[in-house]
């Protein structure tokens, strides 16, 4: 795990975001928004973060996160299943 890598992360209704590691925690990884990472590295404030479980944290595609971010807004739910099986989980491992 490294502080502050992009990372592709699944919300719950399935959306494809764009996040950064802040650290792992008891039972999952917070995250938190690349501004909010930034603004942490240049002026020392700390990021609002979120916890996730680790199984919804991905390696970071760009072309991926497109892709699924296409098939989320088009409502194409069938096709956001099949693209998240194509991502790589971040903690190998699991389950």
């Amino acid at each position: 795990m490294n502080k502050g890598e992009l990372v592709l992360v699944r919300a719950c209704s399935g959306k494809p975001l764009a996040r950064r590691i802040w650290r792992e925690s008891e039972h999952g990884v917070l995250i938190c928004r690349d501004e909010g990472y930034m603004a942490w590295k240049s002026a020392g404030d700390e990021p609002t973060v979120a916890e996730l479980a680790m199984e919804a944290v991905f390696i970071y595609e760009q072309e991926l996160h497109s892709k699924l971010e296409s098939a989320y807004q088009g409502r194409a739910d069938s096709h956001l299943q099949d693209l998240w099986q194509q991502a790589k989980p971040y903690y190998q491992g699991l389950g």
